[in-house]
């Protein structure tokens, strides 16, 4: 999904338009505010939009918790450990099957670890599907 419109909040009047996408089990959304993509190195660059997507899609089978630290470490180092001159915000929402899994892995996020499975595809790919098995 792609941003369409201008920033929320800035603009009582602005108007905004819908979209709607479903979410399967284990699926993520991943808002962050323009500070954390546009956090400046020294020489004045901007981290930009692809290394979030990177750090987001780096380790698919950590926690949305985990995902957010990783992507706010990635705009400070950028910054070389400058303090961010606004507010940043990184939000990640996961999708689970089930409320009963939502809440197990919130109450035991140590013990709800995700695992990766692949298949040999018929092109002979490794393909990893996105199955999670509870540890322990």
């Amino acid at each position: 999904m792609e941003a369409t419109g201008l920033a929320l909040g800035m603009f009582c009047s602005a108007e905004f338009t819908t979209d709607r996408m479903r979410l399967n089990s284990r699926d993520r959304l991943v808002l962050f505010t323009d500070r954390i993509s546009e956090a400046q190195d020294r020489r004045g660059a901007e981290l930009g939009i692809q290394p979030i997507i990177q750090a987001a899609k780096a380790q698919p089978w950590s926690s949305a918790r985990e995902t957010v630290l990783s992507i706010t470490a990635q705009a400070a180092e950028f910054r070389f450990g400058e303090p961010s001159r606004d507010d940043q915000a990184v939000m990640v929402i996961e999708r689970f099957e089930s409320q009963r899994t939502a809440l197990r892995a919130a109450a035991e996020p140590q013990r709800y670890k995700p695992e990766p499975k692949s298949v040999t595809g018929t092109n002979g790919i490794k393909i990893r599907n996105r199955d999670r098995a509870l540890q322990g």
